[in-house]
């Protein structure tokens, strides 16, 4: 396939082209499988009782043997042994105490009331029940980061990082994009949009399968003094196992196979190759509401060597929306010889809705 040249300074019709139609399929199946009936929003919620005393508002899903399954209303899934904890459902009506002897009889219920007469219910529009069964279930974070400073050169970076992300009982999706952009003495060395998106479903025995598809647009890249700017579509297939599944840490091994895509902007050609990947998955909870999470691909199979990335972030929550972090990425010896190789730390500061 070849890219033709009319698409140069129109490559961000591409990257929201691809996150359009993501997003459409993933909008699809949600509103597929939230669909629940009106009436369950007025039953009340369980609550999961840890020994040390944690609560955890939810819906007990099932008892699996001597381990409990959980799904709570802001952590997704939690696999819990049922030694460790205990449900109390939120359907049972508190007992009536005793009556002592010699007291008198309770006193015969009251009437209950007539009803009241019916609203006429608020119209509402499609476009916003449909946006209320896409998203309502959904978490999302806006990171910022951004610095000038002014000494022997004049430099200005800024960065905006968005995420989408929700779970179900044995699926888990994530979109995220990400925009840096960098600027040396009004000269710009980075102008990169990146798209990504995951989709896990956890099968039985801990073993899991995935799909990680990317799109990265890179512009301002300077590869042996010429430009070099490029577009990057890579699709990941992978399977793999859940090593450890616990309430406060979870991590994942697997393999996958990767088909990438890469069009030249400067020299107007494509190409296509695939590869195989290891890759491990690491989501860490800390005390102080710290989270820790880390995903790193190694490449042995590649012709030039070996080849490795990786993604770390630490963030923290101040309060029920604000928060936090410092990002590390590193990319060595990309497969693609064109991609750009880089390593960044960042400090981000978020909000969570």
């Amino acid at each position: 396939m070849f890219l033709d040249s009319h698409l140069r300074g129109r490559w961000w019709q591409l990257a929201w082209w691809f996150a359009g139609c993501l997003t459409a399929v993933l909008c699809g199946a949600n509103t597929a499988v939230s669909a629940a009936p009106a009436q369950a929003a007025a039953v009340a919620s369980d609550v999961l009782v840890y020994a040390d005393g944690d609560r955890v508002r939810g819906r007990l899903v099932a008892r699996e043997g001597d381990v409990i399954v959980f799904r709570s209303e802001r952590f997704g899934e939690l696999r819990v042994p049922a030694t460790a904890a205990q449900v109390i459902s939120g359907n049972v009506a508190a007992a009536p105490k005793p009556a002592t002897s010699g007291s008198a009889p309770p006193p015969p219920p009251a009437a209950a009331p007539a009803p009241a007469p019916a609203e006429t219910p608020v119209s509402t529009s499609a476009f916003q029940r449909l946006a209320h069964a896409v998203f309502s279930s959904w978490h999302g974070r806006i990171s910022f980061s951004a610095s000038a400073m002014q000494d022997t050169y004049d430099r200005s970076d800024f960065a905006i990082i968005g995420r989408l992300e929700r779970k179900w009982r044995r699926d888990e999706v994530r979109l995220e994009g990400r925009y840096d952009f960098s600027r040396r003495n009004q000269i710009t060395t980075a102008d990169r949009l990146t798209t990504n998106g995951y989709w896990r479903r956890d099968l039985p025995q801990r073993w899991f399968a995935l799909y990680r598809p990317l799109l990265e647009s890179n512009h301002s890249f300077v590869r042996l003094g010429r430009p070099a700017d490029y577009i990057l579509l890579q699709n990941e297939l992978g399977a793999g196992r859940t090593v450890v599944s616990e309430r406060l840490l979870r991590l994942r091994l697997g393999a996958g196979e990767n088909m990438v895509d890469n069009w030249s902007l400067v020299q107007n050609d494509h190409a296509a190759e695939h590869f195989e990947s290891l890759f491990s998955e690491l989501e860490l909870d800390l005390p102080g509401r710290i989270r820790l999470t880390n995903r790193a691909a190694w490449y042995p199979l590649f012709a030039q060597g070996s080849s490795w990335e990786n993604q770390f972030e630490l963030s923290k929550k101040l309060a029920h929306a604000l928060n936090l972090g410092v990002r590390h990425e590193v990319r060595y010896n990309a497969p693609d010889v064109r991609t750009q190789d880089y390593s960044l730390w960042r400090f981000v500061m978020g909000y969570d809705f």
